[in-house]
């Protein structure tokens, strides 16, 4: 196959050494391939590890919503609510802390996954 616009020396070893820059153009975009791939695999990876962490995340704020929206009812619901849930102050703190210990580990489990 000859390409158009190329010209071929007739001099064998002109055609070697035509040949010996081909291959080592061909290798060095196997290696610059290869280096790609190697890095589209990590990032897929690291997108896999970021969602995890973000998916762990939501189920502990979903846990911690539901914690505060009992708290709530049990302030600011009507009064047959705040008789079944009733919590004495030291089982409210307890849930407050809690809430807000829930809170920073997710921040700095956070802040640790996107390397802050």
């Amino acid at each position: 196959m000859v390409l158009p616009g190329l010209a071929l020396p007739d001099d064998v070893d002109a055609l070697k050494a035509m040949i010996l820059s081909m291959a080592r153009e061909q290798a060095a975009s196997e290696a610059q391939i290869a280096v790609a791939e190697a890095r589209i695999t990590a990032s897929e990876a690291e997108v896999a590890r970021l969602k995890a962490v973000e998916k762990n995340a939501s189920e502990r704020i979903a846990n911690l919503t539901s914690i505060l929206k009992v708290l709530q009812r049990t302030q600011h619901g009507t009064r047959s609510e705040r008789l079944r849930l009733a919590i004495d102050d030291e089982q409210a703190s307890f849930a407050f802390e809690e809430v807000e210990t829930g809170l920073s580990e997710i921040r700095s489990e956070l802040d640790r996954a996107v390397g802050n």
